[in-house]
């Protein structure tokens, strides 16, 4: 029985350095998606903006990345208190100027007009170039998209000054080479070797 234990201790280890090494993304914050007043006034209707907050615009450390990026809107997903949702694209956002957008559709909010409002606005959308550099890291490649998820704190409506965080990221987890699969292959069948004869001892 103790002549099975360096074959299995090898086989173990054969699986275990075949699973492939992952590359953990890393997010960086790019942005921020906020509600503003919309006619400039507390309380009264607001509009959703997006703020880009890199390059020029960066604030290292919370904004670290000095690469001015190309923000483009692919969808804001808003969901109400009532159950419904609407979908913003590209068309409801006009440029800022500063490399961000403001929103052209106004919204009602606690305290003007009546409801549903709204408790939930989700962004979806991509940033260039994918090369680019953070402030206490150096050069980065990123994945190209950007999201965030703007809720009020309270978990209910969402209130004006509410704002969230805009985050691109580097990207996911490699996929195993030729090689590694290979290697995984040989530990799993040295397993599947050993289990037989350990079943016929």
């Amino acid at each position: 029985m103790k002549r099975l234990h360096i074959p299995l201790l090898l086989a173990v280890l054969a699986v275990g350095l075949s699973l492939p090494a992952s590359v953990f993304a890393s997010s960086y914050a790019v942005g921020v998606l906020s509600l503003d007043p919309s006619a400039g006034t507390i309380p009264g209707p607001g509009q959703l903006d997006i703020l880009n907050a890199t390059g020029a615009g960066s604030a290292p450390p919370d904004f670290p990345v000095t690469t001015t990026l190309t923000f483009g809107i692919t969808s804001v997903l808003l969901d109400f208190s009532d159950g419904s949702t609407v979908t913003l694209t590209a068309a409801d956002f006009a440029s800022d100027g500063f490399g961000g957008f403001a929103g052209n559709n106004s919204f009602n909010t606690p305290g003007s007009g009546s409801g549903p409002f709204f408790t939930e606005a989700i962004l979806t959308g991509t940033v260039s170039p994918t090369s680019a550099t953070v402030s206490g890291v150096g050069p980065v490649t990123l994945s190209g998209s950007m999201t965030a998820d703007l809720t009020d704190s309270s978990g209910g409506d969402l209130q004006l000054g509410d704002s969230a965080v805009i985050f691109a990221s580097t990207g996911t987890a490699t996929a195993p080479e030729p090689g590694t699969l290979l290697l995984l292959a040989a530990g799993l069948g040295s397993l599947a070797l050993i289990g037989r004869k350990a079943a016929l001892v």
